[in-house]
């Protein structure tokens, strides 16, 4: 069962007890297989998919393991991304860009920060 499937199917006294207080930033180590993306962070043990790959390549400049920086507030040389739309098919998801780069993010992000925000930053550093 990936993250996803696990966020529909607990409780809401369950998402709400849990779920993190003033996050502003989170942290994740991303590699790359083949040509995908992945990462796990605690208390993730399995390997979750992150689907931007193009943004991802474009961002790593060749590196096979990065550690990727989001925030909700402004880092000194982060990249801003821009909210889109919510996900028409998955209404809690949304999507971003940055560049030329559509960036899709799944609800957990929104549940993590909060809420939806106008922008998001994120910086990268060869790991």
């Amino acid at each position: 069962m990936n993250m996803t499937n696990f966020y529909w199917f607990t409780p809401q006294w369950v998402k709400d007890f849990f779920k993190p207080k003033n996050k502003t930033k989170l942290v994740i180590t991303a590699y790359k297989e083949g040509s995908s993306w992945y990462f796990n962070k605690p208390p993730i043990t399995w390997k979750e998919s992150l689907m931007f790959p193009e943004a991802l390549d474009e961002i790593a400049k060749g590196a096979n393991k990065i550690k990727l920086t989001i925030s909700s507030k402004p880092m000194e040389g982060a990249h801003k991304m821009w909210w889109f739309q919510s996900d028409p098919c998955w209404m809690e998801s949304n999507i971003y860009y940055w560049q030329d780069h559509e960036i899709w993010l799944c609800p957990w992000n929104q549940w993590w920060f909060g809420e939806v925000h106008e922008n998001l930053w994120f910086a990268a550093e060869a790991v």
